[in-house]
């Protein structure tokens, strides 16, 4: 018990006082240090404290604190990492970080962060449906480069005359990318899950366990669900109104981009990849939360899910099947639609 005791001041010395800022990891002798502290005896009696360790976690930043500092390299070799965006590390209250409002750069890196996650969501919600509005409304454009769509009164095949090239690459490129979009929502899907499962099990063990950021999780699965919808109604007017092939591969790369803008291996990024473990957390899922691990005297309340979580689960699931659906009808729709009438010059 003595022995315990003193591990977990350790711990909590080196969590409060000596943890290293968002996007620099602890290394491994920092690791090691905390675990043989605890004069553990093999790998099983390792992953045990640092099980117990990561449960006794008060807020996500905590645990995150914690999983950087407990779990070593060479138990991740198997570890599928959960995917991570903006919005996920906001909600472990990781995106500004300690150093925000510092002289220092690693202060003008977190004002940086906070600059882009907002900008990155305004640009999420505004854009997508701006390009595909401005096509009808000339919403952001000149008048004269709205689509004439008063010429599309039937459905024909005048466009494969001229353009078949274009119209064949067209069609291909918006079917990858409604295959793209729908495997990206159920990729999502998971990844969303796993992340709400680890804030479900610390409110499970914890009660007291305070959660501010929980909020942001929302908020990146309704953003990611509205980029989709928005972006793959854009491939249709955009990739599908093409004139050259040029413009219809330099098109699809522009949607692309904007549909991974919060990744954080995306293009664009303002937190490196070392600022969210993501093997470390799909290290926590699978032998922490999935095993419903609780030390010997704490205990788990039952699984609840909030109506919030209900809602998200079943926009995700509609964004999927809305996606399976465009893939088909949208390439058959580019097929019959005359662009060259409609698209001004």
């Amino acid at each position: 018990m003595a022995d315990a005791a003193a591990g977990d001041r350790l711990l909590q010395q080196c969590v409060r006082h000596s943890a290293p800022p968002p996007g620099e990891p602890p290394n491994e002798a920092s690791r090691a240090s905390l675990l043989f502290s605890h004069d553990t005896s093999s790998r099983k009696d390792q992953e045990e404290y640092a099980k117990k360790v990561i449960s006794e976690a008060e807020n996500g930043r905590d645990l995150l604190q914690r999983a950087e500092a407990v779990i070593m390299e060479d138990w991740l070799a198997n570890t599928r990492a959960l995917p991570g965006n903006v919005y996920r590390i906001t909600a472990f209250g990781k995106h500004i970080g300690h150093n925000f409002g510092e002289c220092s750069s690693m202060g003008w890196r977190a004002i940086a962060r906070l600059c882009g996650f907002v900008m990155v969501m305004l640009v999420q919600w505004c854009a997508p449906p701006a390009i595909c509005m401005s096509t009808r409304y000339a919403w952001g454009m000149d008048i004269k480069q709205r689509f004439m769509w008063e010429n599309f009164d039937h459905l024909d095949t005048s466009d494969w005359r001229h353009i078949a090239l274009t119209k064949f690459l067209a069609i291909s490129l918006v079917f990858i990318f409604c295959l793209h979009s729908m495997y990206t929502v159920l990729d999502e899907i998971d990844g969303w899950h796993q992340v709400d499962a680890i804030f479900r099990y610390l409110q499970r063990i914890t009660p007291s366990c305070h959660l501010p950021g929980e909020k942001y999780l929302y908020l990146g699965a309704v953003t990611n669900s509205w980029v989709i919808f928005w972006c793959v109604l854009d491939a249709y007017v955009v990739i599908g109104g093409s004139l050259s092939p040029k413009d219809c591969v330099m098109d699809s790369l522009g949607l692309f981009f904007l549909f991974n803008l919060d990744d954080v291996s995306g293009d664009v990024t303002f937190v490196s990849e070392d600022a969210w473990p993501g093997k470390r957390l799909g290290w926590v899922y699978e032998n922490v939360v999935m095993k419903n691990y609780h030390a010997e005297g704490a205990s788990l309340e039952e699984p609840k899910h909030t109506g919030c979580d209900n809602a998200v689960r079943a926009l995700q699931y509609l964004t999927a099947v809305y996606c399976g659906v465009m893939a088909v009808v949208l390439p058959i729709l580019i097929a019959f639609t005359p662009f060259r009438k409609i698209v001004p010059n």
